[in-house]
């Protein structure tokens, strides 16, 4: 709860929804890892000076997995291609796109999967 309110102050309530998902989505996720199963797991992103972003990687020894935050219920053609670059970089890699959608669950291909941000918080 203190993250959120320091957020929402900072902020000054001005943050997309995208991105206020995406903070709360980490701060879940880090608990989870951090604080509960143990592992050993590092936070990172995913950036290029041509601008491809993937804003939460979360990498251990076995591969990585990244997050994008969906404002629709499909992956933008910027996040796609963001996305592709990541896991042309990465090959171990796959990528998950959340949505606050609940009902939405979508194999895009192998490696890219849509599905709701409650199916993994």
């Amino acid at each position: 709860m203190e993250d959120q309110y320091e957020e929402l102050i900072l902020s000054e309530n001005t943050l997309r929804r995208s991105d206020q998902l995406l903070s709360a989505f980490f701060r879940n996720v880090r608990a989870q890892f951090q604080y509960r199963t143990g592992l050993m797991v590092q936070f990172e992103s995913y950036w290029t000076r041509s601008g491809a972003r993937v804003p939460l990687v979360l990498r251990n020894n076995e591969g990585a997995l990244g997050f994008s935050i969906l404002e629709g219920d499909n992956p933008t053609l910027s996040q796609r291609r963001s996305a592709d670059s990541f896991l042309l970089q990465h090959p171990e890699a796959k990528m998950m796109y959340l949505s606050d959608n609940p009902r939405i669950f979508r194999l895009i291909d192998a490696r890219n999967l849509v599905c709701p941000i409650s199916a993994v918080i």
